[in-house]
């Protein structure tokens, strides 16, 4: 089943009066229901423009994005506020809020809404699942940066999304702690049955996805399908009733 439908996407941002730069330049491409895509590229090469676009951050200068049958660009008011909390956002620099603990930062996304799941629950098991449910109380400051990013995975998860976008989400840490960082994505994503998209520049990490698309000056330049990714290492105790529904 086809979860995201891009076609003929081009973006062009306004520089100064009279000057453009064209980010993408009709790029399409499907993506499975349930599958890991890496998007790679150089600086400025339009994979974060990219995963914007499917995160309804931006709208396309021209082509459609559709997610799930919903063409994305067009969403307005309430239909796009709800669209945007139904995705899970890892960002490079965690973006946690340095007051707050590691499971109130967890909470965030869901404190102002009503949910039908039991928020206090939810975001113990999501720390529990990323390996932290001994730092619930410790506050960002106090965590290194590979345990600022797990709570940032575990916030994104909150909202039990379908589908998790990662924009350079080990660009702030060294190589091995990385490494790990996004082993444990890939594992959580083929846990909870999840469609994951990671704009990267280090094919290292792009390779634990099981496809990579290669842009270049806004355009696809390669698109490989990898080896099919091995079963999640996760245990059934750590995953403990992530899966159940919303």
């Amino acid at each position: 089943m086809v979860a995201i439908q891009v076609r003929n996407v081009t973006k062009v941002f306004q520089a100064g009066r009279s000057e453009e730069v064209r980010a993408l330049n009709g790029v399409s491409f499907d993506l499975a229901d349930g599958q890991a895509l890496a998007l790679v590229g150089p600086s400025g090469s339009g994979k974060s423009t990219l995963l914007h676009l499917v995160a309804a951050l931006e709208t396309p200068s021209s082509g459609t994005v559709e997610v799930n049958g919903t063409d994305v660009g067009a969403l307005k008011g309430k239909a796009l506020s709800d669209y945007r909390r139904r995705l899970g956002f890892v960002f490079q620099r965690f973006n946690l809020i340095p007051t707050l603990n590691a499971l109130d930062n967890v909470l965030a996304p869901v404190i102002p809404f009503r949910t039908t799941f039991d928020k206090q629950a939810r975001g113990r098991e999501l720390l529990a699942a990323v390996g932290l449910d001994a730092r619930a109380s410790t506050p960002p400051t106090r965590l290194s940066g590979g345990q600022q990013q797990r709570v940032a995975i575990a916030r994104a998860l909150i909202n039990h999304p379908t589908l998790v976008l990662a924009d350079e989400p080990t660009g702030a840490l060294d190589s091995v702690t990385g490494a790990e960082v996004m082993e444990l994505l890939g594992e959580l994503r083929i846990a909870l049955g999840m469609t994951l998209i990671v704009a990267t520049h280090d094919y290292a990490i792009a390779s634990r996805c099981d496809r990579i698309i290669s842009l270049k000056d806004g355009v696809i330049v390669a698109d490989d399908d990898l080896a099919p990714p091995a079963d999640p290492m996760l245990t059934q105790a750590r995953i403990g009733s992530l899966k159940g529904g919303d």
